[in-house]
């Protein structure tokens, strides 16, 4: 607990001097350019309509949309991780030390692009608490398979009964936490299934044995503090508001999506899920031809895309704001895009990336 502090106050310390050195806050608050479609923006008189109706719609600041960048980094780690298991990979080659540095780039890019706001603390303390858990996981990870993972390794190899289970949970785990919080996994379920479901004396005794002991250790670790960290957690929202223009009302007809307020010149308030959710509704909106105006009162966004190519056009409504190379993807992707896009041109934005053959990811909504 004593060095979990310190680690904290350490990254307090480091993530202030870096936000607040040398401010300059026309560097994040300058706007993409702006839209010519002017009489969809809304009017004074709505916004505080709206702010006093549903005051969640401006109860995010902008700088959220890039602080979530380090935490989604997570997200995609253990999925890149879990897929790579589930194809065959063995976990002696996958890049925990790269993984480990990626995150922490994320995590400064977002410190980055977030000044010229408030410093949040609330969401950096998010971040600072799950960058040192995977520093910590992916560290004790790669010691442990370059020493005793490649030990049993080499005597069973690494496609047993226990390694195929692991991948499993892994996978399941990553896919999770596209929609909600790690701390909700049922870990203990899964610590047990690997006794129950995999065999223990057979030819691969020695490597069984051994995935089956490192894996419980790290769930019961996991379970436990996932346990602990419920008791204090809050329920974190999971709607997202948004003002849309919809030539026909009728568009807007999904589970998914609830119209809270009709505006003029056919526009709405609506609600959505948060996270995945949100994604899945963009989508559809958009395939309507849907177009956002503003996104919990911001007009503008980042988002994430995968792509084949190191470089290709983008819409010039946006901004390129980070570009990662991928260790592991099953349909061949090579690179992880993030964008600064403007909310209305999101509908053009979309259409280029599928239209450039690349696959969009993940739009962080605040």
């Amino acid at each position: 607990m004593a060095a979990l502090a310190l680690a904290l106050l350490s990254l307090a310390i480091v993530a202030t001097i870096k936000f607040y050195s040398d401010r300059d806050p026309a560097l994040s608050a300058s706007p993409l350019a702006t839209s010519s479609d002017a009489p969809l923006t809304l009017s004074r008189t709505e916004r505080q309509s709206i702010a006093t109706e549903y005051p969640a719609y401006f109860s995010r600041g902008k700088e959220q949309t890039y602080l979530t960048l380090a935490e989604w980094y997570q997200v995609y780690s253990y999925n890149e991780f879990g897929g790579f298991l589930a194809s065959g990979g063995r976990q002696t080659d996958f890049p925990f030390a790269t993984a480990i540095g990626n995150f922490w780039g994320c995590y400064f890019l977002s410190l980055e692009k977030s000044r010229g706001q408030e410093f949040n603390w609330q969401y950096n303390f998010v971040s600072w608490v799950i960058g040192i858990n995977l520093t910590v996981e992916y560290g004790v990870k790669f010691a442990y398979e370059n020493t005793v993972g490649r030990i049993t390794q080499a005597v069973a190899g690494s496609d047993t009964e226990a390694d195929r289970f692991i991948a499993k949970s892994w996978n399941s785990y990553a896919k999770t936490l596209y929609q909600t919080t790690w701390y909700h996994y049922p870990y203990f379920a899964d610590l047990s299934g690997i006794w129950h479901e995999t065999a223990l004396f057979n030819g691969s005794f020695v490597r069984n044995a051994e995935r089956k002991i490192a894996f419980s250790v790290a769930y019961l670790l996991k379970g436990t503090y996932a346990q602990l960290w419920l008791l204090s957690a809050e329920q974190k929202d999971n709607q997202t508001f948004s003002v849309v223009h919809a030539a026909n009302r009728a568009h807007l007809d999904d589970d998914g999506i609830k119209v809270l307020m009709e505006l003029s010149g056919n526009r709405f308030l609506i609600e959505t899920e948060r996270y995945a959710g949100f994604k899945a509704a963009l989508v559809k909106l958009t395939e309507r031809n849907v177009s956002f105006i503003e996104i919990m009162g911001h007009d503008t966004i980042a988002l994430a895309y995968l792509s084949k190519n190191a470089e290709e056009q983008v819409p010039a409504s946006t901004e390129v704001i980070d570009r990662r190379e991928l260790f592991y993807h099953p349909e061949g992707y090579r690179y992880r895009v993030t964008l600064d896009a403007r909310v209305d041109t999101l509908n053009d934005t979309l259409r280029l990336i599928a239209d450039n053959g690349s696959k969009f990811e993940m739009i962080y909504d605040f």
